[in-house]
């Protein structure tokens, strides 16, 4: 067999995953893992990263990987605790994905406050553009290397409820495009995610996830949620496609074209 230039890609290069020890970021890693890179996982809590670092070794017993908290809630303290991350990987970066994001609770537009909309941003907005200040500093200066943001496609065809979170959404698409203008040659894209059923959710009283999903899944040609090990595929596929950046690629069963 040939050598596989497509499946090597990855190997040996430091991919950092922030919101990395559930869901898609999770999924991020374990395929990063699988493609030979060095993987560092941050995440907010202690005791999660704990288990999905535990969980990382045991499967990929081979791997290099390696866990680090980082509490990005405070947006006073966000600067100082992401720089102190980037402190911790020792070596340069090539490749940044951010996952990290609270469910936030729906909230009607009326009903909505200043205090409410900047809770929400901290860690979807704020976070990825504080990455973004400081990623010249740490990451690998080429068009090999990446940061890969997240966001919904309810930012593209909001539903009334989701008016505010769709918002926000937008403004993760804005600053992937600012950014990859600003950052370039290191490239900036993003995933817009639909309906991805992850132990997130679990957080959310069934009665009401349940009819949520129900609602998602009809609006799919593929009449059900995604996982996150499907759409970890699109994150994976940005790291090694040299030649993509200032994207927003959708990974949602279909939605925005139903």
């Amino acid at each position: 067999m040939a050598e596989g230039k497509f499946l090597k890609k990855l190997v040996d290069k430091t991919v950092l995953v922030i919101g990395g020890s559930s869901g898609v970021g999770f999924s991020v890693a374990c395929g990063a893992i699988e493609h030979g890179a060095r993987v560092v996982i941050a995440s907010s809590k202690q005791e999660k990263l704990d288990r999905a670092l535990a969980t990382l070794k045991d499967r990929y017993p081979d791997g290099v990987v390696s866990s680090q908290v980082c509490d990005l809630g405070d947006g006073s303290k966000m600067e100082h605790n992401l720089t102190a991350l980037f402190e911790s990987v020792g070596r340069p970066v090539d490749h940044i994905v951010y996952t990290a994001g609270d469910i936030a609770e729906v909230t009607p537009l009326s009903q909505i406050s200043v205090d409410g909309i900047n809770k929400l941003q901290t860690v979807s907005y704020f976070g990825p553009m504080m990455v973004g200040k400081l990623a010249s500093k740490y990451m690998a200066f080429s068009d090999s290397s990446s940061i890969i943001l997240t966001t919904g496609v309810s930012s593209q065809r909001p539903s009334p409820e989701m008016a505010v979170l769709a918002s926000v959404g937008a403004a993760v698409e804005g600053l992937t495009r600012g950014l990859a203008a600003a950052l370039a040659p290191i490239r900036v894209n993003c995933v817009s995610l639909g309906a991805i059923r992850t132990e997130r959710y679990d957080e959310i009283p069934t009665e009401y996830i349940d009819k949520v999903m129900e609602g998602f899944v009809k609006e799919t040609f593929l009449n059900r949620a995604g996982n996150p090990d499907e759409v970890a595929e699109v994150y994976l596929s940005y790291m090694k496609s040299t030649y993509s950046t200032g994207t927003i690629t959708a990974a949602d069963g279909g939605k925005l074209i139903k």
